[in-house]
């Protein structure tokens, strides 16, 4: 049982006590020399019954102990002398030379840190600070980027560091010595973050672009195509039908979440039929090439409700908010003396970029309005609220509506194959009845019948006509040996003796 695992509940009575079912004690081992020590939990002699450990023992296991001892005992520690007042002298000298590690920030924070530049391993501080000042990404990858933003040097920490810049201690603790060399970067955390949109607008944008252009083509396809507004009408007509001399009757239209609820309805006399069925089957008699058109012609509604217009707005407002800060920044560092005596290449490198991505985010931001006010009018053209009706709500009703409509024309067809199937089987039966002689008697009938039945579901009746042939070859020879000798046969057969 783990540590910390409730106990099970006592043996029934009159079942065996827990002693009788402990594995045997260990034989003892006793080293002939002092052993170096295996540190591990040892599973408890009561609890090893039922577990894998009991299986092993059947597993026997010769142990070298003369190698074994060799090679893994403690090593002898010679008692060591008083040591005489020189040597004591000495080692205290030495330990003077030793001061402790001189932390300065939290504890728990020092730690996390320490954990944090293991991951900058081969590279100096000073190579570290330089390479965030000069934008250099052959130095600093992502992985980089995101730990530095994650751990940056704290105001409270600033200050209590910042009289150890022009003279830093000896034993000064890594996570102070790098700390030093980051505060002397102006405005640390912009600068990681601008440097960090810098490197991920790409992606971001070619994302937002085409997460706009799915909504974009979603709403074309619901507005424009043919087959969905049919599937509409017909579910209209007849609902008005069903709903004939009721207040829900005499509709001109109805809301969307409707479309889910059409299998909800079934049928009076075969309850395997929905009312979507029924529209399904109506649908195909007269368009049969429905389902396939309609699958082409909404085809982006399954990426569409996976997509929200809320997010996408604040995902936009984030990326402003990057832009702006980045403009303030290089006016910032532009008009600092600090930034041009340190060689910070900082303006230089984000310039062209600081261009290109205000250009390439108004055209998104246009894109993204004219997909709003799209996106509204198809709302107001199903009459549904756009408080309720976000992307991934209407184009979600839309997508499991095709769904549902998909499963029903697949459900007509097997049960159409199905009624098929049956056709032919009666039809084999009816030819038979007609072609058994009327002398027969009923009995042979009934007979026969069973037989074509048996054949019929057994897939006998299906083969073809030389298998037949082989298969009574074989029943007739496996007869003949069953049959038994005659009297003729036998009476020249000589008793043994």
């Amino acid at each position: 049982m783990p540590p910390g695992a409730p106990r099970g509940p006592p043996p029934p009575p009159g079942s065996s006590s827990p002693s009788s079912l402990m594995v045997p004690q260990k034989p003892l081992i006793v080293p002939k020399k002092k052993m170096k020590k295996l540190f591990w939990n040892k599973i408890p002699q009561k609890n090893v019954s039922g577990t894998i450990w009991e299986k092993m023992n059947v597993i026997d296991v010769k142990v070298p102990e003369e190698e074994f001892e060799t090679l893994f005992c403690e090593k002898e520690i010679k008692p060591k002398l008083d040591p005489s007042p020189n040597e004591k002298a000495n080692e205290e000298t030495e330990k003077a030379r030793k001061p402790k590690t001189l932390m300065l920030i939290e504890p728990k924070r020092w730690q996390n840190i320490a954990i944090m530049l293991s991951r900058f391993s081969t590279l100096k501080y000073s190579t570290i600070s330089d390479a965030i000042l000069q934008l250099d990404e052959s130095i600093l990858d992502m992985d980089h980027l995101q730990s530095l933003s994650q751990y940056p040097p704290l105001n409270e920490e600033i200050e209590i560091l910042q009289p150890y810049i022009s003279d830093p201690p000896v034993n000064l603790g890594n996570p102070e010595k790098f700390f030093l060399h980051l505060i002397k970067i102006p405005s640390l955390d912009v600068r990681l973050q601008c440097w960090k949109f810098k490197r991920t607008w790409d992606l971001q944008n070619e994302e937002l672009k085409q997460n706009i252009s799915t909504i974009v083509s979603a709403i074309n396809e619901v507005q424009t195509s043919p087959s969905f507004r049919l599937l509409l009408k017909v579910v209209l007509e007849f609902g008005n039908y069903m709903n004939g001399g009721t207040s829900n009757g005499q509709a001109w239209g109805y809301r969307m979440n409707c479309l889910t609820k059409l299998m909800d309805v079934k049928s009076q006399t075969d309850n395997r039929m929905t009312f979507l069925h029924y529209i399904a089957d109506y649908i195909i008699k007269g368009h049969p090439h429905i389902p396939q058109k309609l699958e082409t012609e909404l085809r982006s509604c399954e990426i569409a409700k996976n997509l929200s217009m809320a997010v996408i707005t604040g995902t936009m407002c984030e990326i402003r908010n990057s832009i702006n800060a980045l403009e303030e920044y290089c006016k910032k560092l532009s008009a600092s003396e600090m930034a041009l005596k340190n060689k910070d290449l900082f303006v230089t490198k984000m310039a062209p970029f600081k261009k290109r991505v205000q250009e390439q985010f108004s055209q998104l931001e246009k894109k993204l309005k004219d997909t709003q006010k799209g996106y509204l009018d198809l709302i107001q053209f199903f009459w549904e609220d756009p408080k309720e009706m976000e992307v991934n709500v209407f184009f979600g009703l839309v997508h499991r509506f095709m769904l549902n409509f998909e499963k029903s024309v697949k459900d007509l067809n097997r049960w159409r194959e199905a009624e098929i199937k049956l056709a032919k089987i009666e039809e084999k039966k009816e030819e038979i009845q007609m072609s058994t002689p009327p002398e027969e008697t009923s009995n042979n009938k009934i007979g026969l019948l069973d037989q074509v039945i048996a054949d019929l579901s057994s897939g006998q009746a299906y083969t073809t006509k030389a298998t037949r042939k082989r298969q009574k070859r074989i029943k007739k020879k496996q007869k003949k040996r069953k049959t038994p000798r005659t009297q003729t046969e036998t009476k020249d057969l000589k008793p043994i003796e």
